[in-house]
């Protein structure tokens, strides 16, 4: 979700989880792909194959497909 580029407060909202949870896996999340953030998590995530751009593509409820 947060390489979708959602906002924190979405993210709380859609998992039901409090924000200081989803920011501190966003920061693990950082440490562990070397990024300081998330534009270059997902580029490290990309090119180590975490992640696809096929990821990414739009579904009906416009969330990326995994």
């Amino acid at each position: 979700m947060a390489a979708t580029g959602a906002a924190i407060k979405s993210i709380v909202t859609e998992l039901c989880i409090s924000e200081s949870t989803v920011k501190t896996h966003v920061q693990s999340i950082f440490q562990k792909l070397r990024g300081s953030d998330r534009t270059e998590a997902v580029t490290h995530a990309l090119q180590r194959g975490i992640l696809s751009l096929r990821s990414f593509g739009p579904t009906r409820r416009g969330r990326p497909e995994v």
